[in-house]
């Protein structure tokens, strides 16, 4: 655990099968967290509070809950691997649940019983803004791909691929949250269900969806079946 921690490294060291959490970092702040190893912790495998951190290609696995961030501002999570989460868990992939200024890149999401990433909090009275989740790949998730809750606004979602979502690919309610280029494939449900306040930055795909409608409130393209 970081508590009251700032410029501290933690590097290429291996968190397995603690009762509780992975790694904590406490109000901390200007922290480097990466290439790291956690797995099969049966709480959280990594719980953020603190800000302008950075979470970097690190591997989470086998765990109850993955990365949460609750609060904290210009963090930045990138190049990560998220997989498997335990039986029975309830927590996304990686979640900004309250914050500014956060940054969610080139993380590969895979198995997740719930959302890949979510953007929000179960409390409906909790959510942040100003997030930028880029060029992330969610596949199979149990839930949507990637859901921004009404709580979570002007965010930008950017070249991010949702593919075989047991619900919706991209769910987005967040008021002035940016959809652009994003790609969602085999969803169970929508490609892309957006809220009528979200806004359609285009280029966005939807292909091979349940939901004929393919998107809702914003066009998607269609590709053709020869790719």
């Amino acid at each position: 655990m970081l508590c009251s921690s700032r410029n501290v490294r933690v590097l290429h060291n291996t968190f397995r099968r603690n009762g509780e959490l992975g790694i904590h970092v406490g109000d901390s702040n200007h922290n480097l967290i990466k290439g790291n190893l956690i797995e099969r912790n049966q709480g959280i495998a990594f719980l953020m509070e603190g800000n302008r951190n950075q979470v970097k290609r690190n591997r989470i696995r086998h765990s109850e809950e993955n990365v949460i961030v609750l609060p904290g501002n210009g963090n930045v999570i990138a190049g990560n691997r998220v997989s498997s989460s335990l039986r029975g868990a309830i927590a996304p992939g990686i979640a900004i649940e309250d914050g500014r200024g956060n940054r969610v890149a080139r993380d590969v999401i895979v198995d997740v019983r719930e959302p890949g990433i979510f953007l929000g909090r179960v409390n409906p009275s909790i959510g942040g803004t100003n997030s930028v989740v880029r060029r992330n790949a969610v596949k199979n998730s149990g839930n949507d791909g990637s859901k921004s809750s009404r709580k979570t606004n002007h965010s930008l979602l950017k070249r991010n691929i949702a593919i075989g979502a047991r619900d919706d690919g991209f769910e987005v309610k967040g008021l002035g949250t940016e959809l652009t280029g994003n790609r969602a494939l085999r969803s169970g449900d929508l490609g892309i269900e957006a809220a009528r306040q979200v806004i359609d930055g285009g280029g966005n795909i939807a292909r091979h969806n349940a939901d004929p409608r393919q998107c809702t409130n914003i066009a998607c393209q269609r590709l053709r079946r020869n790719g």
